[in-house]
């Protein structure tokens, strides 16, 4: 059966990870041509989902249902007024998105870089998985006086996942951070 999960797990991941590459590039597409429209139907889509759920929860009945509802509210208005602030910049943001795709198209292998970073990343988090997985065989066996040696162990591990995966992600910020403003500045030379 763990085959058949890993198959289940390959079948779910990779349609929807190509659906979530075409949705950000559909959407980066209508958004350099038609910036505002794109940006206000994002933000109407948003505010309906919140509105969605602020119903559901209020009339859920419970105290914490109205509780969150309440709370979705206050999010909501957020919303709101994020988008009445950000409306001037709307054009300054569809020039950058248009300055983006202009570098992504001169050197397409950036977008690579952030697909081959995960590599390493999904490798130490398999094998921290697999530490992690080992000291809570060795927590359920051990004397009181050893745990809080291995719970120290575990919140390391946690913490070396942690560590790791935003050093991956900034490395590969920094990476075409600094190639943008190579190109942007320097341009071919």
């Amino acid at each position: 059966t763990s085959h058949l999960s890993g198959v289940g797990v390959f079948v779910t991941l990779v349609p929807a990870l190509l659906t979530g590459a075409a949705s950000i590039a559909l959407a980066l597409c209508l958004m350099r041509k038609h910036t505002r429209l794109m940006f206000n139907t994002m933000v109407a889509a948003s505010l309906a989902l919140l509105g969605i759920n602020i119903v559901i929860l209020a009339v859920s009945g419970t105290i914490s249902g109205v509780a969150l509802a309440i709370i979705l509210v206050v999010v909501l208005l957020v919303h709101v007024f994020f988008w009445y602030v950000v409306q001037r910049y709307i054009h300054f943001a569809g020039a950058c998105i248009e300055t983006a795709i202009h570098f992504l198209r001169r050197h397409p292998a950036t977008l690579s870089l952030g697909l081959v970073s995960l590599l390493p990343a999904m490798g130490w988090t398999a094998l921290v998985a697999l530490c992690l997985y080992s000291v809570a065989q060795q927590l359920e066996d051990a004397p009181a006086a050893d745990q809080s040696s291995l719970k120290a162990k575990q919140l390391f591990l946690a913490f070396s996942l942690y560590w790791t995966w935003q050093f991956i992600a900034n490395a590969v910020h920094a990476a075409v951070a600094g190639a943008f403003a190579s190109w942007y500045f320097y341009g071919t030379r």
